[in-house]
């Protein structure tokens, strides 16, 4: 059995309302040769304090001089991470007591990522994130089309990022998670344990659902990145590569149209065009008052999870 050091990355920034719950499920780990690398990003709320209430030699405290994006903060905690393994829970997430313990057993060999089920979770649902198995090896391909890992449940073995120098773009904040673990997909294998080991909370002060249609900026920006420094991708993957740019340019025409702006949707869209036949009716909705209604009703009627 494997008792190597796991360093935990806890980025913070004014996460104290679930920040005790978040250290405490931490605390709690069987497996127990581990570090909380806490990269605190300039809280001016009592995140500190709370953090200080753990008298636990194993938590590792650090402030960073100035405010940063996600992506950033990410990448100064991975920095200063001295295990073999690194895990990561955001303040408003928490592990169940025997995660590490039993991922921890599913690195052999190539295997770099390892990641299990989890549940979406509030005072009034509690939501599995899989229904069935999921597709484990070497992953791109799978997670280019559905993007499907959440960050609380993931663990990787360290070298193989530091080996093909892979790191959290600074540039990035709402899909630096995305673009990390996309492009380490393609350097070593993922395996999956089939059991709930982590909770993601679901709730209105997350800035995923308070800024939705920042992924898909961010995504705009994914895209010119891939193209300009990792064109290989887009060439190997022609096919998955399109469709990827056709769902960006869908969702940010959809996001603009039902917040009353159908004439910058248009622009989107011809600044950006791929022909797409889902693309043109959309494009041709714009044009309707009746279309944002529209677009909120089917979004509605697929979002299987919602904030209290």
């Amino acid at each position: 059995m494997q008792n190597n050091l796991v360093s935990i990355i806890m980025n913070c920034h004014n996460g104290e309302k679930y920040l005790k719950e978040a250290i405490t499920s931490v605390i709690n780990q069987t497996y127990e040769n581990w570090e909380l690398i806490f990269w605190d990003n300039c809280s001016t709320d009592k995140s500190f304090i709370i953090l200080k209430s753990f008298e636990d030699q194993r938590i590792k405290y650090f402030k960073s001089e100035k405010f940063t994006n996600l992506g950033e903060a990410r990448n100064l905690a991975f920095e200063k991470c001295n295990g073999e393994y690194v895990a990561f829970l955001d303040t408003d997430d928490i592990w169940y007591s025997n995660k590490l313990q039993k991922q921890i057993e599913y690195f052999v060999n190539d295997v770099g990522i390892v990641t299990c089920n989890t549940i979406f979770f509030n005072e009034k649902i509690k939501e599995p994130l899989y229904k069935k198995n999921i597709k484990q090896g070497y992953v791109f391909e799978e997670l280019l089309k559905n993007y499907n890992l959440s960050l609380e449940t993931l663990i990787i073995k360290k070298k193989f990022a530091l080996n093909s120098n892979i790191f959290f773009d600074k540039s990035l904040s709402y899909i630096s998670d995305f673009d990390f673990f996309l492009r380490l997909s393609r350097n070593c294998k993922l395996k999956y344990v089939p059991d709930i080991l982590s909770g993601w909370r679901v709730h209105h002060e997350s800035e995923s659902w308070k800024r939705p249609n920042k992924f898909n900026e961010e995504k705009k920006f994914f895209i010119k990145k891939i193209e300009n420094f990792y064109p290989e991708i887009a060439s190997s993957y022609k096919n998955l590569w399109l469709k990827f740019k056709i769902d960006t340019l869908k969702k940010n025409a959809i996001y603009l149209i039902m917040n009353k702006l159908p004439q910058e949707a248009r622009i989107e869209i011809k600044r950006n065009f791929i022909f797409d036949m889902q693309i043109i009716i959309i494009y041709f909705l714009s044009f309707f008052f009746f279309s944002k209604n529209l677009f909120r009703f089917i979004l509605n009627k697929r979002k299987k999870v919602k904030p209290t």
